[in-house]
């Protein structure tokens, strides 16, 4: 995963965190989030980044390697991503490619097992795939029609991970700037109104008629304010 380094450290666990519960911003870059979390630790980037509300959670996790023996598997990374997934009640599949070049090698079926226990996938949620390439179709025939050999595992993994899920009915966390401007939104308006009406009323009436006028403000307000905005309604 770039931007992750594989390494079991408090930080890569909230840099984890921050991403699977959908904290990052649009166009938010994950570089920055990192420096921020080397200068000030981990404890302010999860103060940071708690108050934030979700954007974009992650309900899907699909782990890739290559079945290339001489590979190095991330031990310390694919471990956080099964604890955080497990915590959060997040699905993960593992997916191996460039199975058509090491299919024949010992050594990748026990690359396999490792991957597997890392990420604490069964054998339902895993797949070794070919890969799209012009070693396997010297012909480039797959850009044009469909190959067995090369679709069918791909698109068996793919109707598991598509599927709805019962936690992707999450409702996102409300964003808590949005609900103080509504708030705000809905009582300044006929709060406006009612400022000005008081200070129109003083300008045409003088003062002797203030204490009524503001009494009926008063219990104007309080009856908005109990019944809601349906007296008082202003179209955008």
């Amino acid at each position: 995963m770039t931007g992750f380094e594989d390494d079991g450290s408090q930080l890569n666990r909230e840099l984890l965190n921050i991403v699977l519960k959908g904290k990052l911003a649009e166009n938010e870059h994950l570089s920055d989030v990192v420096q921020f979390g080397k200068k000030y630790g981990e404890n302010v980037l999860r103060i940071k980044y708690n108050s934030r509300p979700v954007n974009k959670r992650v309900d899907r996790i699909i782990a890739v390697c290559s079945c290339n023996p001489k590979s190095v598997l991330p031990d310390h990374l694919f471990g956080m991503i099964a604890d955080i997934a497990s915590d959060k009640d997040i699905t993960v599949y593992g997916v191996m490619t460039h199975s058509e070049a090491f299919s024949s090698n010992p050594d990748v079926t026990e690359k396999e097992t490792k991957f597997r226990r890392l990420l604490g996938i069964p054998v339902t949620r895993f797949v070794r795939i070919n890969n799209y390439c012009s070693e396997v179709d010297p012909t480039n025939k797959y850009l044009r029609t469909v190959i067995p050999s090369l679709d069918v595992p791909v698109l068996q993994l793919m109707t598991q991970v598509l599927p709805r899920e019962q936690n992707d009915d999450i409702e996102p966390e409300p964003d808590r700037l949005n609900i103080v401007r509504g708030h705000a939104n809905r009582y300044w308006k006929p709060g406006s109104a009612l400022v000005a009406t008081v200070i129109i009323s003083m300008l045409l009436f003088g003062t002797l008629d203030i204490v009524f006028l503001v009494l009926v403000c008063v219990i104007l307000s309080l009856f908005y304010f109990w019944k809601g905005q349906d007296l008082f309604y202003f179209s955008e």
